[in-house]
């Protein structure tokens, strides 16, 4: 397997543009086997809050894949919230503070299909980022209250939900950050397709969210 880390700045300006970025990406060479044998890129960087599409699909080769890339606007959202990162896999790796998917010796690497078997365990992770202060405590530490599940529907009809789970100090002080994990073996869902929804509810700021995404389970 290919593995290449590229780190990519560019400036906060409304006028960036994302796709081309990734295109040079291309172009410059790092992703010259991609086509041979599967690979996988970390890339990292400074980008200005935008949606814009990857365009991964161009050759209509098996295994491409497009998607949107997200980058929030931490200033005005309500609930500052990371991507959700889903895998199957973890594997070992060095300790790296620049990669917030690396914890305790493993890496989670993403699902970018969402396509997965009965035999995996399904892996979430995200981030809530400068959550409100909770009622002052006896505690020096600032407390939150960030409460959050992930439910999984067929069409309208609940199929599963995980136990709600409660932060109520910040797990990265230095970065203001609540990090949330869950691991689901996906035996627990019936084959099929699901949308699943990732609930976040700052209960001290009163505000929530509901992100999306697809999923499906193999036989």
């Amino acid at each position: 397997m290919i593995s290449d880390r590229v780190d990519v700045r560019w400036q906060p300006a409304a006028t960036i543009a994302v796709c081309a970025a990734f295109a040079a990406l291309f172009q410059s060479g790092v992703f010259a086997q991609i086509a041979a044998q599967p690979s996988s890129c970390a890339i990292s960087g400074i980008v200005a809050a935008a949606r814009a599409p990857l365009p991964e699909n161009q050759g209509g080769t098996i295994g491409s894949y497009e998607t949107d890339l997200v980058v929030p606007d931490l200033k005005r959202d309500t609930i500052k919230l990371s991507s959700v990162v889903l895998g199957t896999q973890l594997q070992p790796a060095a300790t790296n503070d620049r990669n917030p998917l690396v914890r305790s010796g493993r890496e989670l690497v993403p699902n970018v299909t969402h396509v997965v078997s009965r035999g995996q365990h399904l892996y979430f992770y995200y981030e809530v980022y400068d959550p409100a202060p909770a009622a002052a405590g006896g505690s020096s530490s600032r407390g939150v209250k960030v409460v959050t599940s992930i439910a999984f529907f067929r069409g309208r009809v609940r199929a599963f939900e995980t136990p709600a789970v409660e932060a109520t100090e910040l797990t990265a002080p230095d970065r203001k950050t609540a990090v949330f994990q869950f691991d689901l073996p996906a035996a627990s869902l019936p084959a099929g397709l699901y949308t699943c929804q990732v609930n976040v509810v700052d209960d001290a700021a009163g505000t929530f969210t509901f992100p999306r995404l697809q999923l499906y389970v193999r036989r």
